[in-house]
């Protein structure tokens, strides 16, 4: 009998009326207040940033001629929305000589919710204020897909069967994380390697003249075999460095495709 009695009740009860609420400062909020003084001041003693009281503390302040200028951030709130009182508080300054100001004591409104949207909270929750999605155009995807498709065409070029692309694959170690100057020069050493079966050091004639491909890239070249032999011979510095080893990494990649690769 008692459960049919608290089901009644429950089936009959009416919703109570709530009251919606004045949303007041939240935490991190910043609040400015100006208040006159009786003589001028150039400038403020006091060190901020500074307790206000329980609630608040003046973060920064200024002041021009008459007019002094605090601002405050709300750094707690209490449980429930209230106002509370913001005690007097004493600032110094310093005009012909150092005083002492006080500001009075005010109230401010503060709360432990933020509102999601203001007044408009309700229409932001069902989607109202919500831009509609816009469809992206068909050029967009166009673009996209001849990028991938570029890309996945350039790779298998470079990975064609019967044939090798030392340059590229330098190039592609290259790009992978950062190198020191001594690991590069050794990986597009190893390209040219591949090219002229053996040491490439001081060959550098013999290898534009088997592969004239490479000829525009002669003094590049040259550059940078006097800086292998600087490093790694000679033990000195050498000018060349990561950045224009990979650059000319990207010349001799293009040229490698161009040709065709090393058979």
């Amino acid at each position: 009998m008692l459960k049919v009695l608290t089901w009644l009740c429950l089936a009959l009860a009416l919703p109570a009326k709530a009251w919606g609420r004045e949303f007041g400062f939240f935490i991190g909020d910043v609040v400015e207040r100006c208040v006159p003084l009786a003589q001028p001041a150039r400038q403020i003693v006091t060190p901020l940033p500074a307790a206000a009281g329980r609630f608040l503390s003046v973060r920064a302040a200024r002041v021009q001629g008459r007019i002094l200028c605090l601002r405050y951030q709300v750094e707690s709130v209490p449980v429930t929305t209230e106002t509370v009182a913001i005690p007097a508080w004493r600032i110094k300054l310093l005009a012909e000589k150092e005083r002492e100001v006080e500001i009075p004591a005010w109230q401010l409104v503060l709360s432990p919710l933020r509102p999601l949207q203001g007044l408009s909270a309700e229409r932001f929750m069902l989607g109202e204020n919500l831009p509609p999605s816009q469809p992206l155009p068909g050029w967009w995807w166009t673009g996209a897909w001849i990028l991938v498709l570029s890309g996945t065409l350039g790779h298998l070029w470079c990975l064609a069967l019967g044939r090798s692309f030392p340059f590229c694959r330098s190039l592609w170690r290259l790009t992978k994380g950062d190198r020191s100057l001594d690991e590069a020069l050794l990986i597009v050493l190893g390209a040219f390697e591949s090219y002229l079966q053996g040491l490439s050091l001081g060959r550098m004639e013999a290898f534009v003249a088997a592969y004239p491909h490479f000829a525009g890239l002669s003094r590049e070249l040259a550059r940078f075999d006097q800086a292998v032999r600087q490093r790694f011979f000679l033990q000195t510095q050498t000018d060349l460095t990561v950045k224009a080893l990979k650059a000319l990494a990207w010349r001799l990649a293009l040229a490698e495709i161009r040709r065709g690769g090393l058979a």
